[in-house]
């Protein structure tokens, strides 16, 4: 299969983790920046929840938090001090999942750029025009030394909120237009920072802000914002600033003090004010600023930036034909498009109000933040923050790029989604009535049965249902009790309801999962010489102990390429099947467990998985009932072995009274022998190893 190719515009943030996930989905990625060398730019980012998940779906989960400053606490204060919002790391991570991660700009794109050492870096080339061909895209570039034009299956725009390619593409649309005010940036050396800062922190004034972020070096990187006219600041001085803030809360005054000159940074801020008709045409596609530029109000730029990258990235993983890649791009922008140009609204809007200058308005702000609780401030990010990564139903990946026999993962414990494109299902939100109704119907249970259950009247669980009465918090915990829904669901549920998620997710590099991996690893160790994995929901391999090399080592490379899918490893023809000497009666076992779980959580990945297996081939007849054999007291796995049959019999162990939605999606499948021909094999295999 021909490699397929894609040529990336601008090796910033969203260019450069586009660049890192088609590489590992085995795409030669070539990246032209006009600029010729990378420069560090002083200044600081906050990555909320959903922009850690699109990193930890990148590989770079424990590297970003190695340079981060983990930040819970944060809030909003007055010119004079006041605290007018504060929120805790547990109001975070409830919300979201975890904490924001606050760090230097540069030390990202330092991470992303390390990540994707495999794709091509062209610098200093400058992108004169991109066009869409038969077959392919061309880009027309100019460098010192001469012109050129590139062929690629795949043209990303990744050039920034001054996108020249976005300009090209829809010559006719209106400009980035200034927002109405300007900032500062600047970075203070930990020698000098003031101690006891906690996390992000924005204090308001007249038509002027101020943000303080602490930075996991001892840095501290603060930005500050003004009302006035597009280009009216001529000078970017410490001294105008200063001036600005006189008579702010401290440490205002002394940040600024600690500021060297050379440190500050000082621009317009532009959005994207009238929304781009697509983010795609032909074979090119937009990404970050070039297609959504937004104010930093929300703090989402990057955020989204990163959704971009992977969503793109998923869709286009395995994309071949051009029939693939307009498919692709397509369900990209239907995805991206509508979620990314309401928060340019929203933030836009969230900057007026922050940039209040009116006397009256700003006190009217004030008191109104002082006044709102802090969950109601929380749930207006609910649905930005709590975003999961997409994810597209697919066969056995392709066998591009590096391939070995041995799953990657066996040989540590890898988060689910780290270096796999594929993760939760990002879903449109749906309402309570509608969810609520799914899943009391796929439990099979009444209307009034519910009701007794969760000691409600009908009457009120019939106005829930249709919309015409809102649940409080604790019915709807009751209700997902009462019909088991798993953790991930009842998350689901209490934010169709409008809460805020009852239930963490962790990934499990996180430093809170320490104990969790330890023991998953002592687990693993301790059954040498006998297999036993390590899988999430969907069956995705995330450890392993050295032993299944007994199962893998005939099986194809690229059933090896991750995301491995155990089941798809299992029943594959090209997997563990033709050395399965009962393939029928195993299959159907593996089928039947999996028909029940799709079952009991109408997940539609399993779903289409399911279906995937059953039209494998199998040259064994499948039982209609499984039924035990002479002695048999579990349906045994019968695996040919060199001259040898090996029977086993499996267990599955789950982590008790989970309030986790990782751990509670984990599980630890382990093989024993199931005679003593078999232990004694495997004894004298591991010492031969």
């Amino acid at each position: 299969m021909r490699r397929r190719t894609a040529v990336i515009i601008g090796a910033g943030i969203a260019g450069l983790a586009t660049a890192v996930g088609l590489s590992r989905a085995g795409w030669r990625v070539t990246v032209f920046e006009r600029a010729r060398q990378f420069a560090p730019v002083g200044a600081g980012i906050s990555l909320a929840p959903n922009a850690v998940r699109a990193l930890e779906q990148l590989g770079v989960g424990q590297e970003l938090r190695k340079r981060s400053f983990a930040s819970g606490a944060a809030g909003i204060r007055a010119a004079k001090g006041r605290w007018l919002i504060r929120t805790s790391l547990d109001d975070l991570t409830a919300l979201g999942g975890g904490p924001s991660f606050l760090l230097r700009r540069a030390d990202l794109h330092h991470i992303l750029a390390d990540a994707a050492a495999e794709a091509e870096m062209r610098t200093g080339h400058q992108v004169l025009g991109v066009s869409t061909r038969a077959g392919h895209a061309e880009v027309t570039y100019e460098s010192a030394r001469g012109n050129g034009v590139a062929q690629a299956d795949l043209v990303v725009a990744a050039d920034g909120v001054h996108s020249d390619i976005r300009q090209a593409l829809f010559p006719a649309h209106p400009r980035p237009a200034y927002a109405g005010y300007l900032t500062w940036r600047g970075l203070v050396p930990a020698d000098a920072a003031p101690p006891g800062l906690e996390g992000l922190t924005e204090s308001w004034g007249r038509g002027q802000r101020f943000g303080i972020a602490p930075l996991a070096d001892g840095q501290v990187y603060w930005y500050a914002t003004a009302t006035a006219r597009e280009g009216s600041h001529t000078r970017d001085t410490i001294g105008e600033v200063t001036a600005r803030f006189t008579g702010w809360h401290d440490p205002i005054p002394q940040l600024l003090a600690a500021t060297a000159p050379a440190a500050l940074l000082g621009h317009d801020i532009h959005h994207l004010a009238t929304p781009l008709p697509t983010y795609t045409v032909g074979r090119v596609a937009l990404i970050g600023d070039a297609a959504h530029a937004m104010t930093p109000d929300l703090a989402q730029g990057a955020c989204q930036a990163l959704e971009d990258a992977i969503t793109l990235v998923t869709f286009a993983a395995d994309a071949a034909g051009t029939a693939d890649v307009t498919a692709a791009l397509t369900a990209y922008d239907n995805t991206r498009r509508p979620r990314t140009q309401g928060l340019v609204r929203a933030s836009a809007r969230f900057g007026r109000i922050a940039q209040a200058r009116h006397p009256l308005t700003a006190a009217l702000r004030d008191t109104a933040a002082r006044l709102l609780p802090t969950s109601g401030y929380l749930h207006a990010s609910a649905d930005t923050i709590s975003w999961q990564p997409p994810v597209v139903a697919q066969p056995g990946r392709s066998a591009t790029g590096p391939q070995r026999n041995q799953p990657s993962c066996s040989r540590r414990l890898r988060s689910p989604g780290e270096d796999v494109m594929t993760s939760a299902v990002a879903q449109p939100p749906r309402p309570f009535g509608e969810l609520l109704r799914q899943w009391r119907e796929r439990r099979r249970v009444s209307q009034l049965e519910l009701s007794i259950q969760a000691e409600v009247s009908t009457r009120h669980l019939s106005f829930v249902e249709t919309g015409r009465s809102a649940p409080s918090r604790n019915m709807v915990l009751q209700l997902a009790e009462q019909l088991d829904l798993p953790l991930r669901e009842r998350n689901r549920l209490l934010l169709a309801a409008g809460y805020a998620p009852a239930y963490s997710e962790n990934s499990l590099d996180a430093p809170q999962m320490t104990a969790v991996r330890d023991a998953v690893r002592q687990v693993l160790t301790g059954h040498e010489p006998y297999p036993a994995v390590v899988v999430d929901r969907r069956w995705h391999l995330l450890d392993a102990n050295a032993s299944l090399t007994l199962f893998t080592d005939a099986v194809a490379p690229h059933l090896l390429k991750p995301p491995v899918n155990v089941l798809r490893v299992s029943l594959h023809p090209e997997g563990m099947a033709p050395h399965i000497v009962n393939l029928g009666e195993w299959r159907a076992h593996l089928l039947g467990r999996l028909r029940r779980q799709v079952e009991v959580t109408g997940d539609s990945e399993l779903a289409a998985l399911a279906a995937e297996l059953r039209d494998y081939p199998c040259d064994q007849p499948e039982p209609e009932v499984e039924l035990p054999g002479p002695g048999e007291i579990v349906v045994p796995l019968r695996f040919q072995y060199g001259d040898s049959v090996l029977t086993f019999f499996s267990t599955v162990a789950t982590f008790g009274t989970p309030l986790d939605i990782t751990l509670a999606e984990l599980s630890i499948e382990s093989f024993y022998p199931a005679d003593a021909q078999t232990s004694d094999a495997l004894r004298t295999r591991a010492d031969m190893a």
